[in-house]
């Protein structure tokens, strides 16, 4: 990681027994990179500043605890060579027993062109995609969350 992020941690609980942690991300004006490297994949984020992302993570007491993450503005991919706004609405929720998410959805924006992926099942998402960023979506595939996220 290089450059600036204001984060804020809560943590709560309430009378129930409920644990409920919320991360809150802010990118300033100087910006923010970040780098991922694991086996069969690497990668470096620029994300601009106004970015935003909000992850909770809720561990109740007698259920399995789940992760919600919203995402808002724009990032920057070197291996795509430019950027994206992503948008999450509503955002996307994760069962920790599951290794996928099971609702939600993310909106990609590019330069010409949009895609919506919508969380159909903790196996399978639906890709629309809008190659001429004219409102229509002119292709939908359904694919296992394997196939997009192999790793």
């Amino acid at each position: 990681m290089s450059g600036q992020a204001n984060l804020v941690y809560t943590l709560s609980n309430d009378p129930a027994g409920t644990s409920t942690t919320r991360i809150t991300m802010t990118v300033p004006a100087a910006g923010l990179v970040g780098s991922l490297s694991i086996p069969g994949y690497s990668e470096t984020f620029t994300y601009d500043p106004d970015f935003s992302a909000v992850w909770t993570d809720v561990m109740p007491s007698n259920a399995p605890g789940y992760s919600t993450s919203v995402l808002s503005g724009k990032v920057g991919f070197a291996s795509l060579g430019g950027k994206i706004v992503a948008a999450t609405d509503p955002p996307v929720h994760d069962v920790w027993e599951e290794n996928y998410p099971d609702s939600g959805a993310v909106l990609i924006t590019g330069y010409q062109s949009k895609l919506r992926m919508t969380v159909l099942s903790t196996t399978t998402v639906r890709l629309d995609l809008d190659a001429n960023n004219d409102g229509v979506y002119e292709s939908t595939r359904d694919i296992p969350w394997s196939e997009l996220l192999p790793f």
